[in-house]
């Protein structure tokens, strides 16, 4: 199992992009989380196997249909802590 890190830049708070994120990941069986920070940016952690991770990462790249997505970082690595679901993280 592999977990991706990914942070999303540009328009991305109020557009249902944790939401739309979660629905992906549910639908594919990955787990971790997706929260807004304070800085605009939203955060996704994500555990699942590789192709999985890839096709969030690929979503991540546009977002739903209201983003405007003007950058991501990506970082793959072995799966840390374990998540039983996906999860919004509210703040």
């Amino acid at each position: 199992m592999k977990q991706v890190h990914i942070m999303i830049k540009g328009f991305v708070h109020g557009v249902l992009f944790r939401f739309s994120v979660k629905e992906l990941a549910d639908r594919l069986g990955v787990k971790g989380y997706a929260r807004n920070l304070e800085n605009g940016d939203v955060e996704v952690v994500a555990q699942g196997h590789e192709d999985k991770l890839k096709e969030i990462v690929e979503f991540c790249r546009k977002g739903p249909r209201h983003a405007r997505v003007s950058g991501i970082e990506v970082k793959f690595s072995d799966s840390g802590e374990k998540y039983s679901s996906f999860e919004i993280i509210r703040q």
